[in-house]
C-alpha cells in the first residue's frame, strides 16, 4: 500500500514551527500558556512566521467550557507555565 503524501492548505510564505524559546523557556506543542488581557489558559499549536518577518502563536483554550482556538503575538505571552492545569493536559 502506497504511502499518502500530506498536503498543506497554508501559503508557500508561511513557516510552520512546533517549538519556540518565549521568556528564556523552550514552548513545545501541549505547552500551556497564559497571555495579557486573556483570560484562562492555552495550549500552543504551532508558530508560524511569514517571509517578512511577522509571526505569531496559534494556541487552543480560553475559559472553562468556552475553549477556542486562537491566535497571538509573541509579545502577548504573560507566563509561560511549567504544571500543566489545562483538563486536556493533564
Amino acid at each position: 500500500m502506497a504511502k499518502k503524501k500530506h498536503v498543506s492548505n497554508l501559503p508557500d510564505h508561511w513557516h510552520i514551527s512546533d517549538e519556540v524559546k518565549i521568556n528564556g523557556r523552550l514552548v513545545t506543542v501541549d505547552s500551556e500558556l497564559s497571555f495579557k488581557g486573556v483570560r484562562g489558559r492555552f495550549r500552543f499549536k504551532r508558530m508560524v512566521t511569514l517571509d517578512d518577518g511577522r509571526s505569531w502563536l496559534d494556541v487552543f483554550g480560553g475559559p472553562e467550557n468556552h475553549e477556542t482556538l486562537r491566535s497571538f503575538g509573541i509579545e502577548r505571552v504573560k507566563t509561560v507555565h511549567r504544571i500543566a492545569k489545562v483538563r486536556g493536559n493533564q
